[in-house]
Formats: C-alpha cells, structure tokens, sequence
C-alpha cells in the first residue's frame, strides 16, 4: 500500500434505518443513569451506552461508529456521545449537559470527518474524528458543559461556537 492510500481519512456518512437501534435498560433503583443496550439489525448485542434516545448514528469509514444519545428528561437534557469500536465497544465518550434546555438535538452538517450540530445553549457544537487516539489532560481542554470520563486518551474533539445573530 502507498504512502498517499494509507493517508486517507476517515469519512463520516449517516448510518442506513435499522442498522443500529437502542433498547432502553430496566430503571435502575440505584439512581444510576439511564442507559440501553445497543441492538445491531434488531439483534441484541450484549453492549451497553449511556441514554435512552438514539439521537443519531454515524458510520465512520474505519468501522467505527459514531452515536448520539439523550435521556429524554424534560427540561434537564444531556447529550451523549459515544465512538464505538466494530465489536461496539465503547472507545471514548462525553456528554454535554444543558439544564433548562428547551431545544432538541440536530445534526446540522456532516464533512468528512468533522460535523456541526446544535444541542441547548446559544452556540452551535463542533466535532472533529481524530484519526487515532491523542493525548488529553482530564478535566482540561473541553468547553464548558462538556463532561468526559477519566482518562488520558481522547478520539475526537469538542468546540462550541456562538450562533450568528439574525440580521433585524
């Protein structure tokens, strides 16, 4: 394989109806967060991620999976987003939480191997595919809201940026 072949880079592409689907978990009493199991073709696959609602799912040309998740609570919505590996394991995670948010998830553009969307807030969200994983600093480097497991490593990247305000 050529220096120009292994250089590609990864394309994100919205995933086919049904490919992936989310079956919400039994409440549990212990207070934990809502999650759901990840069913591929309608088939149970024994994997778990947090949230309720597929927001939307994204094909990443490498085999992984890029999906977007809410808990469907009124008024305190939090967005999910999780890189999933080809046997669905979760690779990296993060969440954006917004409280008193009055609008929903939409995925607004998708190029290559970043794409824009808007969740709550006044600002429009960012999120570029790293091609592997990069080092990160816990607790630093994300914008406000933007909540990550502990860890060192990272998959993709998160910016928020002010809406354009309409012209009078």
């Amino acid at each position: 394989m050529g220096q120009r072949e292994s250089m590609k880079s990864t394309m994100l592409q919205p995933l086919r109806n049904g490919a992936l689907a989310l079956r919400p978990c039994a409440a549990d009493e212990g207070g934990e967060p809502p999650c759901s199991e990840v069913l591929r073709d309608g088939r149970i696959t024994g994997k778990r991620v947090p949230g309720r609602v597929l927001e939307a799912a994204l094909d990443c040309s490498d085999g992984r999976t890029l999906l977007f998740t809410t808990d469907a609570e009124l008024y305190d919505e939090s967005l999910g987003i999780h890189l999933l590996d080809r046997s669905l394991e979760v690779l990296d995670s993060a969440s954006i939480g917004i409280a008193d948010a009055n609008e929903h998830f939409h995925l607004l553009m998708v190029h290559g191997q970043s794409l824009s969307f808007r969740f709550g807030g006044e600002g429009d969200w960012s999120l570029e595919l790293l091609e592997s994983a990069a080092a990160r600093l816990p607790f630093l480097g994300d914008p406000p809201g933007v909540h990550r497991p502990f860890g060192f490593m990272r998959h993709f990247k998160l910016a928020e940026a002010p809406r354009p305000v309409p012209a009078p």
